[in-house]
């Protein structure tokens, strides 16, 4: 068995033999060409901390543009904003 994440999904395919490594490579390109599109100004970053303790810095400091976008672990949070 295999996973990914994000585009992790596409080369879990190619390696599971769902996809051909031709048709995974095209698969990326395409969806990196429509994110481009399709993408604003704002950004992310990954944030080695707990997201209690990430919303906890961003309420004290009264940050209203940057929000959590993912919990990816325990110990790992995703912040996005403009």
């Amino acid at each position: 068995a295999v996973i990914g994440h994000a585009m992790g999904e596409i080369a879990a395919a190619v390696v599971a033999g769902a996809l051909s490594l031709e048709d995974g490579v095209r698969v990326v390109c395409r969806s990196s060409r429509l994110m481009a599109t399709i993408a604003g100004p704002g950004a992310m970053a990954t944030v080695e901390l707990p997201a209690k303790q990430v919303l906890s810095e961003l309420t004290m400091r009264s940050v209203k543009d940057v929000v959590i976008a993912v919990v990816a672990s325990p110990q790992s949070t995703v912040i996005a904003g403009a």
